[in-house]
């Protein structure tokens, strides 16, 4: 017998890979070779709602995402979630999140609460909330950070100062590269790294999250980071930036340990 989550799971998977394509129930029952009544059922006993409305909130939740880090016009953003013309994407996007789309992206604080997660399998997230200076302590176990940008467009446009910016692809690429180089130049071929202790962190309300595990999981891990993790938690992001946060790590093993630092919104709940 089939395990209804299984069943479930594999109807969410159709769905996450499929927003901008026919997603009604008759295309559902066809894809997945279950009677439109059954998917129902099981879906709104696993995920507690029904499946239009996972998949309203989800192309909206996707929406808003690409909003903060794509250039596409809306109306090129509707017709990449499924929604059949700008007035009816606008409409639900307001609905939803309580801003037009364009307000939404350019709001400097991103508050993934308001986004809905795809439903999945649990990540193990460790994390916590921190004050700098108050707890400066936990930054400056780490030995180098990368600045991320969170809002791509947005970053582009202020240019902040020296500030240097690199996209994991290639920062993968280059440490693989830099792993087969020779070792003829003692100049660190990447020089997007900068020391912590170099540094002074902005003061403020922080999140912290840890990641320990090789690269494979990591690029997993961040994969999920905008859309699961970050909406799980109910985040509210200030500014248009994260931080990566790496410790020294010895070349005998392939475990990295990074911090994920985010500038959040202050909360007097949370910090005690």
């Amino acid at each position: 017998m089939v395990d209804s989550k299984n069943v479930v799971l594999q109807l969410i998977d159709i769905i996450e890979t499929n927003f901008e394509k026919d997603l009604s129930m008759d295309k559902l029952s066809e894809l997945s070779g279950y009677s439109k009544w059954h998917l129902q059922r099981l879906f709104q006993q696993h995920v507690q709602m029904n499946v239009g409305s996972y998949i309203r909130y989800r192309r909206l939740s996707k929406a808003a995402i690409m909003l903060k880090q794509n250039k596409c016009t809306v109306s090129e953003l509707a017709e990449k979630v499924g929604f059949s013309s700008h007035q009816s994407f606008t409409r639900s996007f307001q609905q939803f999140l309580g801003e037009n789309p364009h307000k939404f992206r350019m709001n400097p604080v991103w508050d993934f609460s308001k986004l809905l997660p795809p439903f999945l399998e649990n990540y193990t997230l460790t994390y916590k909330y921190i004050s700098i200076p108050n707890d400066s302590a936990a930054v400056n176990a780490y030995s180098f950070f990368l600045c991320q940008s969170l809002d791509k467009e947005r970053l582009r446009r202020k240019k902040y100062g020296k500030c240097k910016l690199i996209s994991l692809e290639r920062l993968y690429k280059m440490k693989s590269q830099h792993r087969q180089a020779t070792k003829k130049s003692t100049e660190p071929t990447i020089k997007c790294f900068s020391r912590v202790a170099d540094f002074s962190f902005p003061h403020g309300h922080y999140l912290l999250i840890s990641f320990c595990g090789v690269l494979e999981e990591f690029c997993d891990f961040f994969k999920h980071l905008y859309e699961l993790h970050l909406p799980r938690i109910g985040a509210k992001v200030n500014d248009s930036f994260i931080i990566e946060l790496y410790r020294e790590s010895s070349s005998s093993t392939r475990e990295l340990d990074i911090g994920i630092l985010i500038s959040i919104e202050s909360d007097s709940d949370k910090y005690g």
